[in-house]
């Protein structure tokens, strides 16, 4: 299974609070047409500010190309219409 992942172990429990929050609650708009997952990946850690990795195994399959076009969705929605179609 493709996945990204979140690294909390080492946050606080308010920073965790904060993170998971900014996750379900804030929103954001996505418009790629054939980029590489690096990419929109990228452009998450840029607008939410949190630090996401890619999954050795998720690597493993090859590059993936990502196609999509949302507006104003949780930043988790976004995650899983990029990731989950991908395995």
């Amino acid at each position: 299974m493709l996945t990204v992942a979140l690294v909390f172990a080492l946050c606080q429990d308010s920073e965790r609070e904060a993170a998971e929050s900014k996750l379900r609650n804030m929103k954001i708009s996505l418009d790629f047409k054939g980029a590489d997952l690096d990419t929109v990946i990228e452009c998450v850690r840029d607008m939410t500010g949190l630090n996401f990795f890619v999954s050795k195994k998720a690597r493993e399959k090859g590059e993936i190309q990502i196609t999509i076009s949302v507006k104003e969705i949780s930043v988790k929605s976004a995650l899983a219409l990029v990731l989950k179609p991908r395995g």
